[in-house]
């Protein structure tokens, strides 16, 4: 599908921002000119959709540059060349990082970490947090045996959070006889969230990180 297709979603239904797959495998000029065209689309839909405008937030994207990490600062380090995917293009791209800064340090200093790295050679990008996901086979904690921790770091460290499916249910990860990353893609345990004391006190705990 071309950029074109794309940003016609922008202009027919409103959309107000788009995650980017497998990033770097495309020359980094590509997706300026993505992001150019994806303002222009979101900038023509509130213009033609007064009544639909919610405020006035320009159109945001996000950029999926495998093993990115908040360390590298707008650069990413391809060893022959580093590549800067933030300026004219991405908003903010996912951090790789942020799992294993959870195993190694303490949660006072990656706070300040990170509050450091965003307000200084990050100011007005950001990073996407995550300790789980769908194509990650090393999650901070496959056993879910942490799963206050998870939620504390997740949703407090500086950036944007990602949750993965069932990071608030405890939802397991580990499925017989499957390999790989096909592993973390269980089904949903929607009666955990009814019935486990854990799970309950989990949503409860995030439910009032969520309303400060």
């Amino acid at each position: 599908m071309k950029n074109i297709g794309r940003t016609d979603y922008i202009t027919e239904f409103g959309i107000d921002g788009y995650r980017v797959d497998t990033v770097k495998h495309t020359e980094e000029s590509v997706w300026q000119e993505f992001k150019t065209e994806c303002n222009f689309a979101f900038e023509a839909y509130k213009k033609n959709n007064p009544k639909k405008v919610l405020d006035t937030t320009n159109f945001y994207l996000v950029g999926e540059v495998y093993n990115y990490a908040i360390s590298h600062g707008k650069e990413f380090d391809f060893g022959d060349k580093k590549v800067n995917y933030f300026d004219k293009a991405f908003n903010s791209l996912i951090n790789f990082e942020l799992k294993w800064n959870v195993k190694q340090m303490t949660e006072k200093d990656i706070f300040h970490k990170y509050d450091s790295i965003l307000n200084n050679n990050l100011k007005d990008y950001g990073v996407l947090n995550y300790l789980t996901s769908h194509d990650d086979e090393s999650p901070y904690d496959k056993e879910r045996k942490k799963p206050y921790k998870t939620a504390t770091m997740l949703f407090l460290t500086p950036g944007t959070s990602q949750v993965y499916y069932g990071d608030e249910s405890m939802r397991n990860l580990t499925i017989n006889g499957t390999v790989g990353d096909a592993t973390l893609r269980s089904f949903m345990n929607w009666d955990a969230i009814a019935k486990n004391d854990t799970t309950k006190s989990i949503l409860k705990t995030l439910a009032k990180i969520r309303s400060v």
